[in-house]
């Protein structure tokens, strides 16, 4: 005797299965989920209602400390590099006087051969070339500060000149320059050498009359 087969029910045609869920079709689709209400008296407040001042205070002080300090370091940076550039540019200045000082013996040879060969007619071509030499190194020199003082007239200045002689003049009136005797040069306003110069005494005396006394 065959044995009538079980019939198990499907799980898709369980009616309570296929019943949507009322709790999810309750929220429509797309809007925002409101959050759960809390009561205001469970908010945490300070008792005053406001921030403690004491460290926004004491934040205030410190951060004025610090402005003032880097205000401190600025100032004193500036002045180490003025300082500095000007010890660099006082360094160079006595680096370009002492070679300036060590080159006038030539500048000064190089006028007296001018001087000799305009003396004695030497033939002129040579005599350009050698000036033309002259001038350039004077040129040169002079890029670097170095300028030549030729005062062959006005009044001596102890400051700027060496009075070798003095002799009386008529023409010259006393303390004044009568001939240049060797070049002086400064190196950017600083007095290098003075210039030698001869300087007049003024008009020679005029000897006494003594016709009129008695014999």
């Amino acid at each position: 005797m065959k044995h009538a087969k079980e019939h198990k029910p499907h799980p898709e045609a369980d009616p309570a299965s296929a019943r949507p869920d009322e709790s999810a079709a309750s929220v429509p689709v797309g809007e925002p989920v409101a959050a759960p209400s809390v009561p205001v008296d469970d908010i945490p407040v300070p008792e005053s209602g406001l921030p403690d001042p004491a460290p926004i205070a004491e934040l205030k002080l410190q951060n004025q400390g610090l402005q003032d300090r880097l205000l401190r370091l600025q100032a004193d940076f500036d002045n180490y590099r003025k300082r500095v550039l000007r010890d660099q540019g006082e360094f160079q200045a006595l680096a370009n006087e002492d070679f300036m000082r060590a080159l006038l013996p030539v500048l000064d040879n190089a006028y007296l051969a001018l001087q000799a060969a305009d003396s004695q007619a030497l033939e002129q071509p040579v005599v350009a070339g050698f000036k033309l030499v002259v001038d350039e190194l004077l040129a040169t020199v002079n890029r670097f500060g170095l300028e030549a003082m030729t005062p062959d007239e006005g009044e001596f200045d102890p400051n700027q000149h060496e009075a070798i002689s003095c002799l009386p003049s008529d023409t010259v009136s006393a303390n004044g320059i009568i001939q240049l005797f060797r070049r002086g040069y400064r190196i950017k306003d600083r007095l290098l050498r003075p210039a030698q110069v001869v300087v007049s005494g003024g008009g020679a005396p005029v000897p006494a009359d003594d016709s009129g006394k008695d014999a």
